[in-house]
């Protein structure tokens, strides 16, 4: 009977033990498959192209454009590390100059105001969207439309005027406080202020979401 007793407990324990690996792993597997969900809502399951000495022109754009269909979003970038004046007080965020396209990969929605235009692009001119919870923590209101926000840019400070206001949403999960603020403004304005010639990231993402290869001519 002791025998008997002895080895039921070692089959009960290395059951437990079994079934303890199984169920961490399992939940690992579902944690990482969150997270996946979370970033692809966010926009980032999208492919990026970069020249090895972070250059791209406006041929290199205009080729790629020429090249994909009609299917897919093809928008310029310059991502940089900037500041936004709050409170007295600056809090980090990224700046992500842009184009027409911009919102679109990162599949945000506009709740009040307006995307990026061509005139803004045209005209250099000094606008930027931001979410609804930057909007409420600034001033008090999700619809900011109309008011100004000063950004510094590698120390360079300006003000720039608020024409949209997107839904935070895709960016509200368990790992908020791990995500910066994103604020967007014409690509073209980034590169007038900060002298800079070329942007330096092209995004592409399909328009129906799928994650399908596609083929570039050329």
């Amino acid at each position: 009977s002791r025998k008997k007793g002895r080895f039921f407990f070692f089959f009960l324990s290395i059951s437990i033990g079994v079934a303890t690996v199984v169920f961490i792993t399992s939940a690992g597997n579902s944690g990482m498959c969150m997270i996946n969900d979370e970033l692809s809502k966010m926009g980032l399951n999208l492919c990026v192209i970069k020249t090895e000495n972070g250059i791209l022109y406006n041929d290199d754009i205009t080729s790629l454009q020429s090249g994909l269909s009609d299917d897919y979003f093809v928008s310029s970038v310059i991502k940089l590390p900037a500041e936004l004046s709050m409170k007295a007080a600056y809090n980090k965020c990224v700046v992500y100059g842009g184009d027409e396209e911009i919102l679109d990969v990162f599949d945000y929605e506009v709740l009040y105001g307006r995307n990026i235009r061509t005139d803004d692009l045209i005209n250099e001119k000094k606008i930027v969207i931001i979410d609804d919870k930057l909007s409420s923590e600034l001033f008090g209101e999700i619809d900011s439309v109309g008011k100004e926000l000063r950004i510094k840019i590698n120390e360079h400070e300006e003000k720039f005027t608020i024409v949209g206001v997107t839904d935070s949403s895709a960016v509200k999960n368990s790992f908020d406080e791990e995500i910066p603020v994103f604020v967007f403004v014409p690509h073209t304005t980034v590169k007038k202020l900060l002298s800079v010639p070329c942007v330096s990231e092209i995004y592409t993402l399909s328009r129906d979401g799928n994650d399908g290869n596609s083929k570039i001519k050329n």
